[in-house]
């Protein structure tokens, strides 16, 4: 099969449908290179507010990690008996991250 100037055989669907010699990228990576090929269309076919919305997208990413961490860790898998408990699962769970990240950076 061709499409536009291209020869599609089933192996290469197989291929690409697999994964096979596909180069593995984290997905952050693939959000930092796609928004930096974004800024260099600036005015061309995308406006500066544009691209501010797709960099907010990578920004999210951390705080939906967070809470989604929190909300498995600290509510589902152990439930507080009220708020106050909850409260102090967090606190402690930021002192230790923060502890950790200082740690990291020495």
């Amino acid at each position: 099969m061709k499409q536009q100037g291209v020869y599609f055989t089933v192996e290469k669907i197989r291929d690409a449908y697999l994964g096979v010699k596909s180069k593995v990228q984290m997905l952050l990576t693939v959000f930092r290179e796609h928004n930096a090929e974004l800024r260099l269309r600036i005015g061309k076919n995308i406006t500066a507010k544009g691209v501010q919305k797709y960099g907010r997208a990578i920004d999210n990413i951390f705080i939906e990690r967070f809470w989604r961490n929190i909300k498995y860790e600290k509510i589902y898998l152990k439930p507080s008996d009220d708020g106050l408990e909850l409260y102090d699962k967090i606190k402690s769970n930021l002192t230790l991250e923060d502890r950790c990240l200082k740690i990291g950076s020495i």
